[in-house]
């Protein structure tokens, strides 16, 4: 049993590590190489719009994505005959709320250009920014619903694409040191990506089975509501404090060049998040069925081998990455630099150990405790920015003390839930066993 699970669990995680580490790795180099070519402020204003085009993606994947991906999951076994109408349901309501919210922001270009780089010449970087958000909105949902299918080489296939599509479009902005044309191939390889994609959904699947008829399934909105409102606050508050905490740097009088820094740090943390989160994503549908069946001895096990997992492929690499590092951006690699580095990959390590356990929360069905430890965690990392000390390196402080605590919180409480089910459930067998056993001496 335990064979079966970690080989299909592997299978997944590699399909999944593949599109992920090729895509990450190409959009590094390409970061690292603007670090070299442009002036620190083009490279801390590119980063900046792109940590918030990120940003947006993670929040949008954790909540709407999820959720997709919970849904298309169990449909295809329910109700296999209508998962095109509600893939195109989720997808319309992606491109609703991201569509939203692009608006906002294209609205908002002339205070935001003004709030965030103190001059009004940069509304166009914005706007592109915008409509990189739409379309990724509509490109997450056609992921998770790959995702939900099981279709893991072709989700790492189009994730690769993705990539390749991404860094050719934005270096050749990059090319002509213009962030707005960077910005507009961001924006052109997101709506590539998704015509590819959606170009091989309509050929190999049954339209027919499409109809207008059946598209607004009126039961599923309650349902969705219930599975996304906990999901989506809780992201927004993750999120959200990241976002903010880029804001506080940003604003400093060297916010600039602390966002230049942080920027290429941050490349690297996602890099070394891939592996762990695709385990994440793998891992959860097995968490569910074992939580559903009540199997408490199997649920601690595949949690604690995943956990074992995400902790080993987060640390051996943070080495590997310091001399990477230093060899490939030599002008970022003062001992400010390094030591800032540094801080924030050792704060990846608690970071996806705490991912973890959340996904254990969510087997569990326990979203709501998970949007308690968010906040949690929130709370602190917001406190720690206002300290004293100097800009990148307190943003890595932030980042190390608060994953650190939450993964101690959320550890804690996990193991107090599996105990507690174990404990009960051993009540209940040994109360039903003398339920039965009471009859029987009597009759006889």
């Amino acid at each position: 049993m335990k064979g079966v699970w970690v080989n299909n669990l592997s299978k997944a995680t590699l399909w999944l590590a593949l599109g992920s580490g090729v895509s990450q790795g190409l959009l590094l180099i390409m970061f690292l190489w603007a670090a070299q070519k442009l002036e620190p402020e083009m490279v801390g204003r590119l980063g900046f719009l792109y940590q918030t085009y990120w940003t947006f993606s993670m929040l949008f994947a954790s909540s709407f994505g999820s959720t997709t991906t919970r849904v298309i999951a169990e449909k295809k076994v329910k109700e296999p005959h209508l998962l095109l109408n509600y893939t195109f349901m989720h997808l319309l309501i992606g491109a609703c709320v991201s569509g939203a919210v692009a608006l906002i922001i294209g609205f908002n270009t002339p205070f935001l250009s003004i709030w965030w780089f103190q001059s009004d010449k940069h509304q166009y970087d914005i706007i592109w920014l915008a409509v990189a958000l739409f379309g990724n909105g509509i490109l997450t949902i056609l992921f998770s619903a790959l995702s939900g299918l099981k279709q893991y080489s072709l989700l790492s296939l189009m994730n690769i694409s993705r990539g390749v599509f991404t860094v050719i479009f934005m270096t050749w902005g990059l090319l002509f040191e213009n962030i707005t044309e960077a910005m507009k191939g961001l924006s052109l390889a997101t709506f590539v990506t998704i015509l590819l994609i959606l170009s091989i959904i309509s050929a190999f699947s049954n339209l027919r089975d499409f109809s207008l008829r059946r598209f607004w399934i009126r039961s599923h909105y309650s349902e969705l509501l219930t599975l996304i409102v906990p999901l989506l606050i809780s992201s927004v508050i993750g999120t959200g404090s990241l976002w903010t905490g880029l804001n506080i740097i940003m604003r400093q009088p060297d916010g600039v060049a602390q966002m230049a820094l942080l920027t290429v740090a941050l490349q690297w943390r996602s890099l070394l998040l891939f592996l762990p989160t695709t385990i994440n994503q793998a891992a959860l549908p097995f968490l569910i069925e074992l939580w559903t069946r009540g199997d408490m001895k199997a649920f601690s096990l595949r949690l604690r081998t995943s956990c074992r997992w995400a902790g080993l492929l987060t640390i051996l690499p943070i080495p590997i990455i310091i001399a990477i590092h230093g060899w490939i951006a030599p002008n970022l690699s003062s001992w400010y630099a390094l030591s800032v580095i540094l801080t924030v990959l050792i704060a990846t390590i608690f970071s996806a150990l705490s991912a973890q356990f959340g996904n254990a929360l969510i087997g569990m069905g326990r979203a709501w405790i998970g949007l308690q430890k968010n906040a949690f965690w929130a709370l602190i990392f917001l406190g720690i920015l206002a300290l004293p000390i100097s800009g990148a390196l307190r943003f890595g402080m932030a980042l190390l003390i608060s994953y650190a605590i939450l993964w101690w919180s959320i550890r804690t409480y996990v193991q107090n839930q599996i105990c507690r089910r174990s404990i009960n459930q051993h009540n209940c067998v040994t109360k039903t066993m003398e339920e039965s056993y009471e009859p029987t001496m009597g009759s006889s």
